[in-house]
């Protein structure tokens, strides 16, 4: 998941596979969801690292994981519900491969 996320990685990344005009523009986003519970589930149902790494641990470790990550995810619960914030990174560039008008 982090693999290209050192700095200048990903654009370098790009450039060696022949892309031109490299734009690595950053978005910020919220995460919101009616309650820290929802969000949890969302996390759990789309968190394929967060389940490779827990793979390895007993049914209590991952239990009193899950927990540590709620407590951490809680001060982003409020009284309009659980809203955290993030950044998205975009990769953009050209391809030097010419792509027929008929596309």
């Amino acid at each position: 998941m982090f693999a290209l996320s050192g700095d200048g990685v990903l654009e370098g990344t790009f450039r060696q596979a022949g892309f031109q005009e490299v734009r690595i523009p950053v978005k910020t986003i919220r995460r919101k969801f009616s309650s820290l519970a929802t969000a949890l589930e969302s996390i759990k149902g789309a968190a394929a690292l967060l389940h490779d790494l827990m793979a390895n641990l007993t049914g209590d470790e991952r239990e009193q994981s899950w927990r540590e990550i709620e407590q951490a995810l809680s001060q982003f619960e409020g009284p309009s519900g659980f809203d955290a914030p993030g950044e998205v990174i975009l990769a953009l560039g050209l391809s030097r491969r010419h792509i027929p008008a008929s596309l």
